[in-house]
């Protein structure tokens, strides 16, 4: 399979992005999940992380724009490459919400906002991050009009650079 083209969208970043990502949904049929409709904040799910299809091939320049134009105001939008259909990235995204505590309690890893992703990015190990990112080639985010990236491969490549630096010291 080709990679596909997805983004995450906050819908939490501003009261106005769930009713206005509603209107492209009706308008071009656009594919798009919140990640909280299966969860226990399913209540709020228009005001949390969705998942678009953002195709290739028919590519809806409006609605391109318009991602375009809300990430720039918000640190709200990420782009994500992948070579799974949505489907299987939607639920290795919703399966990556839940974050197991020390004292078995559970907290909700906010990996789909820019500014946690960036500091997810910073602290986790390279293990960690492929993890997170599952089949994820690429996620892209843009914080202060920095445009910034991780890629699978470079994660791999440091892992294996960790592990063969590892293995020469006891």
């Amino acid at each position: 399979m080709a990679w596909q083209r997805y983004a995450l969208l906050d819908c939490g970043a501003d009261p106005q992005l769930h009713p206005a990502l509603f209107d492209h949904r009706m308008r071009s049929g656009l594919r798009a999940r919140g990640l909280l409709e299966r969860q226990p904040e399913a209540a709020h799910a228009n005001k949390g992380p969705w998942l678009l299809e953002v195709p290739t091939q028919q590519a809806n320049p409006e609605l391109v724009r318009w991602l375009i134009h809300v990430g720039h105001q918000a640190p709200c939008l990420a782009w994500l490459a992948a070579e799974v259909p949505f489907d299987a990235l939607f639920d290795h995204l919703e399966a990556q919400l839940d974050l197991a505590l020390p004292d078995g309690g559970l907290a909700m890893m906010r990996f789909w906002d820019p500014r946690a992703f960036y500091r997810l990015q910073r602290i986790l190990t390279p293990g960690q991050l492929l993890a997170l990112l599952g089949p994820v080639l690429e996620w892209q985010i843009a914080l202060a009009g920095r445009p910034m990236h991780v890629r699978r491969e470079d994660l791999k490549r440091s892992r294996q650079e960790q592990d063969a630096h590892a293995g020469t010291h006891p």
